[in-house]
């Protein structure tokens, strides 16, 4: 009796000893991941896909690209499409060639096509978009300079009036963006130098461009990107950088990812190359992150 009383009250005592606080906590942080959200049953389900829209000219449609669709010249392999598919979102994509501010806000750019900010509604989750270009002729500008055999820098007074106009165009797609999707991470994706530094370029790939052409070009694109970063920046927007990206392989170089004159499509001149939407996809994808 003396024995069987002695291994009962050793058996109370060790079922009233207390856990250790490291061990019930543990046995916590099990239970409830075993059990899921709910607390019981199978875990929730996974979130649904982040709605992209994709706004912008030919630097966010592809142009130049092979593969595009009239008339806005979207291809497959423009960075929209790739960001889409390596961060799994689900894209509507409405970037055109030749697009201006005017194209994004208030204006049918095709039949069918436009204006580009309608298609921004308040369930967007990521909007991109590049623009500005084009409201100061800058492709067309460019490509006249080299083909025409006329100094760039004919074109000074023009360019520089078009600059002086384009932050308030900006700083209005921007806000419209904004209004309507204001949860949206909006991502302004800026335009990389177009050709590279004359010290570092190879001519023979840019017939027809002098190496003052080149720094003009280049002084242009400066103030280009300062214009869209401030205005982004303002309106509380992620700003990628294309030009710091792109250092080294604009046009004009032994491994660009911009192409330079395209004789045979001469839209797609200037513009980036498959290489160098690939990436532009990963640095947006960065900013998303």
């Amino acid at each position: 009796m003396g024995d069987a009383s002695c291994q009962e009250s050793g058996r109370e005592n060790r079922a009233v000893r207390p856990r250790s606080p490291f061990v019930a906590a543990a046995l916590l942080c099990l239970a409830a991941a075993c059990a899921g959200p709910g607390g019981d049953g199978p875990p929730s389900a996974p979130p649904p896909a982040r709605t992209y829209v994709s706004l912008g000219d030919s630097y966010s449609a592809g142009g130049g690209l092979p593969g595009a669709s009239p008339p806005c010249g979207r291809g497959p392999a423009a960075y929209p499409s790739l960001l889409a598919q390596q961060a799994g979102l689900v894209a509507s994509l409405h970037a055109c060639n030749g697009a201006t501010t005017s194209d994004v806000l208030d204006r049918a750019q095709f039949p069918g096509e436009g204006p580009q900010v309608g298609a921004v509604t308040a369930d967007a989750d990521v909007v991109t978009i590049s623009i500005g270009g084009n409201d100061i002729g800058f492709g067309p500008r460019i490509r006249s300079c080299v083909l025409d055999a006329q100094p760039c820098t004919r074109q000074e007074a023009e360019v520089n009036a078009d600059l002086a106009a384009l932050g308030p165009k900006l700083s209005a797609v921007y806000g419209e963006v904004r209004q309507r999707a204001p949860d949206a991470t909006l991502v302004v994706v800026g335009y990389p130098q177009l050709v590279a530094d004359p010290d570092q370029a190879r001519y023979e790939s840019c017939a027809g461009l002098t190496p003052d052409e080149a720094r003009w070009v280049r002084d242009k694109g400066a103030a280009l990107a300062r214009i869209v970063r401030t205005s982004a920046e303002a309106a509380g927007a992620r700003f990628v950088d294309a030009v710091s990206r792109f250092a080294g392989h604009e046009a004009c170089t032994a491994d660009p990812w911009m192409t330079g004159i395209t004789l045979t499509t001469l839209e797609g001149s200037f513009h980036p190359n498959a290489a160098g939407h690939q990436q532009l996809a990963a640095m947006v994808q960065a900013a998303l992150a």
